[in-house]
C-alpha cells in the first residue's frame, strides 16, 4: 500500500494545535452516561463513488472523543454510461468503464468547545481519510476485447467544524464543513497496438498519476447515540 507524503503528514500532526486553546466547563447529567454514537452518512449513497459508511464516536474524556468511519463502495454505472445504456434500443451493452468495488476508512479527533460536554455542540476535528476504488475498463488487447483491472487510491487530511446534537431520546444529528488537502494517485492504462509479421500485437502498461491538490468537505450524519 501507499504511504502518504509528507505534506499530508505534516499536515495532519499541525492540526491538533489549536485544540490546547479552546475552554472547559462542567459536563451535564444527561450525556454522563452516553459513551457512543453509531452513525451513518446518507449522502455517501448519491457520491460518484457510492457506498454504504458507517461511522462510531467513542468519548474519550469529558470533551475529547474519536470517530472512525467505515466504508464498502459498490457498484455503481456512471452518468454517462447509464444514458449509453438507456440509447441503445432497450438492448444492454456493458460501459467501456465501471466501478465495482472499493472500500475507505475514515479517522477524527474531535474537540468540543463552547459545550458542556462531547457529543453536544460545537467541535473542531482533524481527519484522515484512505479510499481505494478498483475498478475494470475494456481494451483491445491482441485483436480481442479484454476487462483489464485498474485502481485509484486517495489519503486526505481535512480540518473540519461541526455541530452535532444529541435528541431527547438519544437521536443524534451531525453537520459539518471543512477543507484539508488530497493526495490522488489514478492508475492510467495505455494499450500499445503494432503489426509484427502481419499479426497485431499489444503491449500494456499502467501508469500512475499523483496529484495533491487541495479539497472541501461537508454534509450530515444521522444516527443513535449510547
Amino acid at each position: 500500500m501507499k504511504k502518504p507524503s509528507s505534506v499530508i503528514i505534516l499536515f495532519w500532526w499541525l492540526s491538533f494545535l489549536p485544540l490546547l486553546t479552546f475552554p472547559k466547563n462542567p459536563e451535564p447529567d444527561s450525556l454522563k452516561k452516553k459513551f457512543l454514537v453509531v452513525k451513518f452518512a446518507p449522502l455517501t449513497f448519491l457520491d460518484v463513488d457510492a457506498g454504504l459508511q458507517i461511522g462510531i464516536e467513542n468519548k474519550i474524556l469529558k470533551f475529547l472523543s474519536i470517530q472512525n468511519e467505515f466504508g464498502y463502495l459498490f457498484l455503481r454505472y456512471r452518468i454517462y454510461d447509464i444514458l449509453e445504456v438507456l440509447d441503445s434500443s432497450y438492448s444492454f451493452r456493458p460501459p467501456e468503464k465501471y466501478y465495482f468495488r472499493g472500500f475507505s476508512y475514515k479517522s477524527e479527533l474531535r474537540f468540543y468547545f463552547f459545550t458542556e460536554s462531547a457529543f453536544q455542540g460545537f467541535y473542531f476535528a482533524p481527519q484522515f481519510m484512505y479510499k481505494k476504488d478498483e475498478w475494470k475498463e475494456k481494451h483491445w488487447v491482441n485483436s480481442e476485447e479484454v476487462e483489464l483491472p485498474n485502481s485509484k487510491i486517495i489519503f486526505q487530511e481535512n480540518l473540519k467544524l461541526g455541530f452535532q446534537h444529541i435528541f431527547a431520546r438519544g437521536f443524534s444529528l451531525d453537520i459539518f464543513a471543512g477543507a484539508g488537502i488530497k493526495e490522488r494517485t489514478l492508475g492510467v492504462i495505455k494499450v500499445n497496438n503494432y503489426y509484427s509479421r502481419y499479426l497485431l500485437v499489444s503491449s500494456v502498461t499502467t501508469e500512475k498519476q499523483q496529484r495533491v491538490y487541495p479539497a472541501l468537505t461537508a454534509g450530515f450524519k444521522m444516527g443513535w447515540a449510547f
